[in-house]
């Protein structure tokens, strides 16, 4: 399992910089993408969410509304997973999962 790769407060938007990579770590413009996010518990936060890389990076923004519905429990930490699918090439597809945790504020 990866690590967490960034740590934010609750309400606050996560912006990834995303590059895309295929064969022998080549970098490729994708002629498809979706990324979702889910809980480590398994939770959808955001369902399947396709998008179209115009070249070999782009961005994506993860939101403030998104990144409130937390299910904090007994700890101040909810960690996600941002899965992210690629296609390109001739029927060729990549893969990648991030990590990263939210943070509950005391009085927000």
């Amino acid at each position: 399992m990866k690590r967490i790769t960034e740590t934010i407060n609750e309400k606050s938007s996560l912006t990834l910089h995303l590059t895309f990579y295929g064969d022998n770590g080549v970098k490729i413009t994708p002629t498809s993408a979706t990324y979702q996010i889910n809980t480590l518990s398994g939770k959808s936060v955001v369902s399947a969410t396709s998008f179209v890389p115009k070249t070999t990076t782009c961005e994506i923004v993860i939101t403030p509304l998104i990144n409130t519905h937390a299910e904090f429990v007994n700890n101040k930490i909810e960690e996600r997973i941002i899965t992210l699918t690629w296609q390109y090439g001739d029927g060729k597809q990549g893969t990648e999962e991030i990590y990263y945790a939210l943070s509950k504020l005391e009085f927000l």
